[in-house]
């Protein structure tokens, strides 16, 4: 599984992949546009890879989805935060049959996705930046694991 968690600017994931209780490998799972917006996600591995495309491609046309069919209940989970608007947390779906597709969520203690995301919203809370918070995360759950990935919103 994944955790995923921002924080006054910073977008913050582990590396690890895992599915059926097997860690998999490693990979990428935060990107930044040309805009210096930020995105994570977390879920079902060829719907995050669609979406991340999606938006690192400039979000032309609909939000990715997949079929409950497909995942069972395993849905998918994505954030973007705007550059122009860094305390709003815009998550989407990847099944709308569960969720609404797109909504926002005012975020001033910070918001983490992913199989960590209890204890990275418990780091937060208690003062830890995105970084910390993924570093708890990945010391509590042990889906969470690898390295530290980050990105800055904006551009310096």
């Amino acid at each position: 599984m994944t955790v995923i968690a921002y924080r006054d600017g910073i977008i913050a994931a582990d590396t690890l992949t895992s599915g059926g209780g097997m860690k998999m490998g490693y990979k990428r799972k935060i990107a930044k546009n040309k805009d210096g917006d930020v995105f994570g996600s977390s879920g079902v591995g060829g719907w995050c890879s669609a979406i991340r495309q999606w938006f690192e491609e400039g979000e032309e046309g609909p939000v990715p989805t997949i079929a409950q069919e497909a995942t069972g209940d395993d849905t998918g989970k994505a954030m973007i935060i705007r550059a122009a608007q860094p305390t709003i947390v815009q998550m989407l779906f990847s099944n709308p049959r569960f969720y609404p597709d797109t909504f926002t969520i005012r975020s001033d203690v910070g918001m983490a996705i992913g199989s960590g995301w209890a204890e990275a919203m418990g780091a937060m809370h208690a003062g830890a930046d995105a970084l910390g918070a993924v570093r708890a995360a990945i010391a509590l759950d042990e889906a969470c694991g690898g390295s530290v990935d980050w990105e800055r919103l904006g551009w310096e």
